[in-house]
């Protein structure tokens, strides 16, 4: 690799508006969604020590940390799952404004508040979402599967609303705070990938859910876990890093780097690099894209953490992941509705594998199949949330007969 630098642990964030962000923003109003997974409950706890108002949140099914978290912040309006949770969740708490559905989380949508944090890991966020950027705010989208199936869109609304999307995810986040230093000079971007559970593992025919659900580093979520596993993770951030930070296709790229110290790099029209290095956690992820380079500081002391203690390596992606990479790229370069079908697809192979109905070895086959059934079908583009949707459903029914043939085989 041609000479490089190493940047500080974090930088400023936006490339159009957060870049000269070197200190910690007022905080102010925020709105939560899925605030009871693995990431929300990070959001809301470093949100809360930073100052923020938290005025909004959102949960599946998890009534009693919802309630928890409510007592803790003071809201006054909070969206469930369903009916029934909802009213479970009123006879555990004082908030005022409990909904359930799509319609509560509208109505979190409808709030006064600067940022919304987007972590419900599925589609059902995604109106919500499209009317926080219509309507011309800050959105920090964590849910990589919105951001992949929904992007495109994303991005078009929010150029006319003069909406701001963050992207929250280590390695989106750390290319996000390279870009706001050197974009104009950036030739090429890499994003590193920590190969998973299974990152040297040759027999993958037995591979077990419990299997892929230890990570070596990170502590994730199942779908994640599994999607880091198969390198489909990786692909959507690809994706994602072209949809919304306005990447091409050719300059995006991805290499393995098991240590998770460096989470993004770019090269330099002057043929240098660029590195972003940080400890592998969120916290520092979360801060910067909630608040900037003074809160990263603070949620992550540099004391805690010696990025040089042992060695960093960087590893050429292996055909497994190279298959993943190459669904990112037809995706990216058909354009349409085929990110969406990727997004389907994916979430369909990973329930089939998680529920034992599917080897883990026929997940990326799941999705190349269903996305050969898109390219056939010669789609048109997705230019609205409905579109999304509709192509989302399709893609989905597509993606169980496919898996369904494939766990007979």
């Amino acid at each position: 690799m041609p000479c490089c630098s190493l940047l500080p642990t974090c930088i400023s964030m936006q490339p159009d508006s957060l870049s000269d962000r070197r200190h910690e923003a007022h905080p102010g109003r925020l709105v939560v969604l899925g605030s009871t997974g693995v990431l929300g409950r990070r959001v809301v706890d470093l949100a809360l020590g930073l100052g923020f108002d938290v005025v909004g949140l959102s949960a599946g099914s998890n009534i009693e940390l919802l309630a928890d978290q409510i007592a803790r912040t003071g809201v006054r309006v909070a969206s469930v799952g369903t009916d029934q949770d909802r009213r479970l969740l009123t006879e555990r708490c004082s908030c005022e404004d409990v909904g359930w559905g799509h319609s509560g989380l509208d109505r979190l949508a409808s709030l006064t508040a600067d940022a919304l944090v987007l972590c419900i890991p599925d589609m059902v966020g995604v109106f919500a979402a499209m009317r926080w950027i219509e309507a011309g705010k800050k959105l920090i989208c964590a849910s990589k599967e919105v951001a992949v199936a929904a992007g495109a869109v994303m991005r078009a609304h929010a150029a006319a609303s003069g909406a701001e999307i963050v992207p929250l995810d280590s390695e989106l986040t750390a290319l996000h705070l390279l870009l706001a230093d050197h974009g104009a000079q950036v030739s090429t971007a890499v994003l590193t990938a920590s190969g998973g559970s299974l990152l040297g593992r040759k027999d993958l025919a037995s591979v077990t859910p419990a299997d892929v659900l230890r990570h070596p580093v990170w502590s994730m979520g199942p779908k994640v876990s599994v999607d880091s596993a198969s390198f489909v993770n990786k692909a959507f951030e690809i994706v994602i890093a072209h949809h919304l930070l306005g990447l091409p296709a050719q300059r995006l790229s991805a290499v393995i780097h098991p240590e998770c110290r460096v989470h993004a790099m770019v090269g330099l029209d002057d043929g240098t690099w660029r590195f972003h290095v940080a400890p592998p956690t969120m916290d520092w992820a979360i801060a910067a894209c909630l608040s900037g380079v003074a809160a990263c500081e603070r949620a992550q002391p540099k004391d805690e953490w010696q990025p040089f203690d042992g060695a960093l390596s960087f590893l050429s992606l292996d055909p497994r992941a190279d298959r993943a990479m190459d669904l990112a790229r037809e995706a990216m370069n058909e354009g349409g509705c085929l990110s969406t079908w990727l997004s389907a697809a994916d979430s369909v192979a990973v329930e089939a594998f998680l529920s034992g109905t599917l080897p883990f070895t026929s997940i990326v086959p799941c999705i190349e199949t269903t996305m050969d059934v898109a390219t056939a079908k010669s789609l048109g583009a997705c230019t609205s949330t409905d579109a999304v949707m509709d192509a989302h459903r399709e893609a989905t029914n597509a993606a169980r007969r496919a898996a369904e043939k494939l766990a007979r085989s």
